[in-house]
């Protein structure tokens, strides 16, 4: 009996001790993000390892466009396309390099996604850390110092190859401080390169959501939340995206401090036993086709500070 009595203490304690383990993976792992809406949303920060695999993948990318416009310009100059003399095949390459080179990360990060093809093979993505919403400001920030802690080494390794004398000295120097930018997000906990520490950016896993049941109200909980159009005005595009991310997260507490906000910033005087997820769901609705209809007329709501004009040029 003493033996079986140790043999459950021993076992409690090792699924204590694996439960504990996992909680600490987890806060490690995972970020909580108050959007401007109250909302607070779990993210899950991006492994080095698959930052590194979408990096890859990212210059994989644009080796293959260099190359691509590389053989390209050699088509050009072997037919003659362009007229002797202009050493035109060397401008067009120089440009292509300077373009893709500055403008490649930057520009795809502006999108919708906030991701590079490498990022959304490897299921990443990068948002503001602030909660709102990603400008162009953070993004070209990021992508800037991309200089120093990625090119600069690479740089540096050439520049240490055809360098003799002092001048190895100033390419191991080179070579030094980019390696530093280099590996800077193993040593703080947010995984953060200097770009994203000066732009207040975090790069997460994409959370990946299955695919549900329509987001739509039932057609009883429509009935019974009715919105005035001036209750429709607050939020814009950006707002609904947000809340039809809490809806699919499906969170209880997250569900009732979102619903609250939206009931105190639209005036709601519905009842207050209503149910917090059938209301932002006949919200949602509501809101969505309020922004079609807008949309329809020429006027578009991108977010809540966002003021639409109307086909006469009149602010709404």
């Amino acid at each position: 009996m003493a033996d079986a009595a140790m043999k459950q203490q021993v076992a409690r304690a090792r699924r204590r001790r694996a439960t504990l383990k996992a909680k600490l993976r987890r806060e490690r792992r995972y970020r909580t993000l108050v959007t401007p809406e109250g909302a607070g949303l779990q993210l899950e920060i991006a492994p080095i390892g698959e930052r590194i695999t979408a990096l890859m993948i990212d210059l994989v990318i644009i080796l293959t466009l260099l190359i691509g416009i590389g053989i390209l310009l050699s088509v050009f100059s072997f037919f003659r396309v362009f007229n002797e003399g202009v050493d035109i095949n060397y401008i067009v390459g120089l440009l292509s390099l300077f373009i893709i080179r500055n403008f490649y990360f930057a520009l795809f990060e502006m999108g919708r996604s906030g991701a590079t093809p490498g990022k959304r093979l490897s299921g990443l993505r990068v948002v503001s850390r602030d909660g709102g919403r990603l400008t162009p400001g953070a993004i070209l920030a990021r992508n800037i110092l991309r200089e120093v802690d990625l090119f600069l080494p690479l740089s540096a390794l050439l520049y240490l190859s055809v360098s003799t004398g002092a001048e190895v000295w100033m390419a191991l120097a080179l070579l030094a401080v980019g390696v530093v930018c280099l590996i800077f997000p193993i040593f703080n906990r947010d995984r953060l390169r200097i770009g994203d520490l000066v732009g207040g950016t975090w790069v997460i896993r994409a959370p990946r959501i299955a695919l549900r049941a329509d987001l739509g109200a039932d057609p009883e909980d429509r009935a019974a939340f009715v919105f005035a159009p001036d209750q429709l005005r607050h939020y814009g595009e950006h707002e609904l995206s947000v809340l039809e991310g809490v809806l699919h997260n499906d969170q209880p507490d997250v569900l009732r401090a979102v619903a609250d906000r939206i009931r105190d910033k639209i005036d709601w005087s519905g009842g207050a036993d209503d149910s917090d997820a059938a209301f932002l769901r006949a919200f949602y609705m509501a809101q969505r086709e309020a922004l079609e209809r807008d949309l329809l007329m020429g006027q578009r709501k991108r977010h809540k500070n966002d003021k639409t004009t109307s086909p006469a040029g009149q602010d709404t």
